[in-house]
Order: C-alpha cells, then structure tokens, then sequence
C-alpha cells in the first residue's frame, strides 16, 4: 500500500537538503513532544522563505476580520482564506493526528510521508505550506483517500496588494 504523501518537485538539490533536514527537526519535535520555537525555525529560513507567511500589518488584519465577520458564518467556508502564518503552520503540523515519516526520493519527485493515525487527522494544508515556502511544486496529494492531483486553494489578498 502506497503511504500518504505530499508529492512536488524540488525547487533545487540545495534548498531540498535544507527541507529535508528542517522536516527532521519537525519530526522530532513531533514525536517528542516538544514544541518548535516559531523564532528558532524562522531563523533558519532565507528572508524569501519566511516572506512566504502571512504577517498582516494592523490595517491588513482589520481588513481581514471586517470581511470574515461581515460574512455569514454559513458562508464563511467560500471565502478564500490568508496565507499560513508561520506560528500556524508549526502548530497544526504538531497537533496533527499523524506521524510524518520521512522525505523520499521517487526519481521524478519526491515525497512527504505521513501516516494519519485517525480520519480525519487534521489535513494536508500545512504540509504543503511547509514544501512551498521553500519554493517546491506541489503535484499530488493522497490523504489516505486517494491520490489526486493539488489544486492551490484561493488566496486572501489586501486591498491594497
């Protein structure tokens, strides 16, 4: 049975070892329990990597909040969402009800395996946040239903951008 992955291509061989060996601290901090520092780990990002997460400015968030709660909550699951924000990110990839595994090599692209340990288990999102932040192409995800090709899911943006 194929594990559940996240599929892309690398970006670069480069940035690809930098994933893979930030992916083992996260990992291990999973598995031990132990939360990430936001600060630590955006520490060993490049200013592009980490200029990947939502940091709204005041104005941004308040744009943000007038266009969430001036929606029917009924309605609310149709708006396109902001982009993760790197503290976010980190938590949902710890409370995740999954074991993430290892990054493997398939030749044409590789792989970020986990192993949900219930259903549902918290979703893909943030994983693939984590592999497109360092500029890696998402092209299939299998959450244990399937595997199917991504669809970039739309995107919040300010007024002013």
């Amino acid at each position: 049975m194929d594990c559940c992955s996240v599929e892309f291509v690398p970006i670069d061989m480069a940035t690809l070892a930098r994933t893979t060996a930030l992916f083992e601290q996260i990992r291990a901090s999973k598995e031990e329990g132990v939360a990430l520092d936001d600060s630590v780990f955006s520490a060993q990002l490049t200013d592009g990597e980490r200029s990947f997460f939502w940091s709204p400015s005041e104005d941004e968030r308040a744009e943000w909040s007038a266009m969430w709660l001036g929606t029917p909550p009924g309605q609310r699951h149709l708006l396109p969402g902001p982009q993760w924000d790197l503290g976010s990110m980190l938590d949902s990839i710890a409370d995740g009800e999954y074991d993430l595994m290892t990054i493997e090599d398939r030749g044409q692209s590789h792989h970020l395996l986990f192993n949900p340990l219930s259903y549902p288990f918290g979703g893909t999102g943030c994983m693939v946040a984590f592999l497109e932040c360092f500029g890696h192409k998402v092209i299939t995800i299998n959450d244990g239903t399937g595997r199917v090709p991504y669809a970039p899911r739309l995107l919040w943006k300010p007024k002013g951008r």
